[in-house]
């Protein structure tokens, strides 16, 4: 068994290796990499036995917003071992060069996706918890008639981006979007379906949701300060889309004491090398894990 760096002449098969072990396109994993302005051949690692590639782990180079200061972070993705040949340690050894790698590039901390929280454990990655309130659509009030609900369009993308970096920069976990070339391409290409409120042709807000079997999910949401647009926008553009009347929202996007909330804890994080978090030296899991205790996703970010 070989255990390398990708190559670049090998990039079609390799996600064409992606697309079989996630039943998903060879394009999607293609366009995740051409349009991440931080992608980096010495960042895949695979694995080979006799010339073809049976496992592979992808690290993105990333920064996240934890309490308001931003934080380098290595994003795990693309984790993918053919069926004959798992549970034979080889995504373990893949994983830990991109530990390795992380530490080279000086990545504080790791962040990854997963239902198989077990497997990651094991390389010292930990579980944190999304908690979501389950909000009927049904029982909010209407928007006022000074807004105005409509499709984005290309001349918005100013305002969005404006009101992203206003709005995400409080929420822990949120991808930091400082290069103007991850916004042209990754985030226009993945940011489908949004919606925009205005007054008077001001920007106040803006939404992506899909439709999740019996609920509404949240894809991303921004909104100027004092707006307080969140749940009459949401119920808005979710009736307009024809979409489920419950919605998960993040409890970080509202306080409420009366509504009971879910968690979701696929999740993880794992510390890397120590750094200090405002005046508090961050040097152990439990203080990672407590730092990032409610973490924010937006899945334009998906990796």
């Amino acid at each position: 068994m070989e255990f390398r760096c990708l190559k670049p002449e090998e990039f079609e098969v390799w996600t064409q290796h992606c697309a079989s072990v996630f039943e998903e396109s060879a394009e999607y994993f293609a366009r995740h990499f051409l349009n991440d302005p931080k992608a980096d051949f010495e960042g895949i690692f695979v694995a080979l036995d006799q010339g073809r590639i049976v496992s592979t782990v992808r690290v993105f180079t990333r920064a996240v917003y934890l309490k308001g200061r931003k934080i380098d972070m290595g994003g795990i993705g693309e984790v993918s071992t053919q069926k004959e040949y798992r549970g034979r340690g080889i995504n373990a050894k893949l994983l830990q060069m991109a530990v390795d790698y992380m530490e080279r590039k000086e990545l504080p901390i790791s962040m990854l996706f997963t239902e198989t929280n077990h497997h990651y454990a094991r390389q010292r990655w930990f579980t944190v918890n999304k908690r979501y309130y389950r909000m009927p659509l049904n029982e909010v009030e209407a928007l006022e008639e000074s807004l105005r609900l409509r499709p984005l369009e290309e001349a918005d993308w100013p305002a969005v981006r404006g009101i992203h970096d206003l709005f995400s920069s409080g929420l822990d976990g949120v991808l930091v979007r400082d290069d103007p070339e991850y916004w042209e391409k990754w985030v226009k290409c993945e940011l489908k379906d949004g919606w925009v409120l205005e007054r008077e042709g001001r920007v106040l807000a803006y939404l992506a949701l899909e439709s999740c079997k019996d609920f509404t999910a949240i894809r991303e949401f921004g909104q100027l300060p004092d707006a307080g647009v969140l749940l009459p926008m949401l119920a808005a553009a979710a009736r307009e889309k024809g979409m489920p009347d419950l919605a998960m929202v993040p409890v970080s996007l509202m306080q409420s004491e009366d509504l009971g909330y879910s968690e979701s804890s696929d999740i993880m994080v794992r510390l890397n090398r120590p750094f200090y978090l405002d005046s508090e030296w961050i040097d152990t899991d439990e203080k990672l894990c407590r730092a990032m205790a409610q973490p924010t996703w937006w899945e334009v970010d998906e990796y």
